[in-house]
């Protein structure tokens, strides 16, 4: 006696999908609580050191002046301040989103009459 077609389907189908779960267990490693808390651990203190070092190296190498303290040392404007960035007459460095200009070629520009 022969089964019918569609019962045969369900148990082809049964079948392979076990096959396939037991091809995903092998490949699954396990991991404790303790595992993750040393990763936990050792993750924190990478952070922390990243930032420290970069806040040593960033607060270090800042030489120069902040966009408003320029416009009031050569009581000019914005557009002034850009015309002479443009024309490389003032230095600027670029931090994060501020503008920090060189210290000498302020000082070169107020000794000049600016």
């Amino acid at each position: 006696m022969s089964l019918p077609s569609k019962e045969i389907k369900a148990a082809r189908y049964t079948s392979y999908s076990s096959k396939l779960a037991n091809k995903e267990f092998m490949n699954v490693e396990v991991i404790t609580k303790e595992d993750l808390q040393a990763f936990r651990m050792q993750l924190l203190e990478d952070i922390k050191s990243l930032l420290q070092q970069g806040r040593d190296t960033s607060l270090g190498h800042i030489e120069g002046y902040k966009t408003a303290n320029v416009r009031k040392i050569l009581g000019c404007s914005v557009n002034k301040l850009v015309s002479l960035r443009v024309a490389r007459k003032i230095r600027t460095k670029k931090i994060g989103g501020t503008v920090y200009y060189n210290k000498e070629d302020v000082k070169r520009l107020v000794e000049e009459g600016f």
